[in-house]
């Protein structure tokens, strides 16, 4: 089984707390570096068409604004938010590479009402997760 970080973003975050609480697969977590440090990666187009790539800081206002969005997603799905400045390290399943085709093995998975709001995810995702740590729920 490979050991991933997970990203920062409320979705990410909670596969993993669904995981490491119904199939008790441990998540790992430990404070990360100062939040002024990540860096965001974008794409400008210069006036004659061509790109232009780029990297900045994220802005103190900017980190706040995400840990906010995340917390209100995970509140919403009845999880406890992630203190700020801690990263979560997780075990994927067998066969599975990294976060993101995990992530999209499980929205190929969920009905489409999950979508409509985080406690419903929570819920989906309860009930789709064990399969994929083969347990049975």
């Amino acid at each position: 089984m490979t050991k991933v970080v997970v990203p920062d973003v409320g979705w990410q975050l909670l596969i993993a707390i669904v995981v490491s609480k119904t199939v008790s697969v441990e998540l790992v977590s430990w404070i990360s570096r100062p939040p002024e440090l990540q860096r965001v990666r974008g794409e400008r187009t210069r006036s004659d068409g061509t790109p232009l790539p780029y990297q900045r800081f994220l802005s103190p206002s900017e980190l706040a604004e995400f840990a906010y969005m995340n917390d209100k997603y995970l509140t919403d799905a009845g999880v406890e938010p992630v203190a700020a400045g801690t990263v979560l390290q997780l075990t994927l399943p067998d066969g599975v590479a990294d976060m993101d085709e995990f992530c999209a093995l499980l929205s190929r998975e969920l009905d489409d009402r999950a979508f409509q709001h985080p406690l419903f995810m929570a819920s989906a995702l309860r009930q789709i997760i064990p399969r994929h740590y083969g347990r049975t729920n």
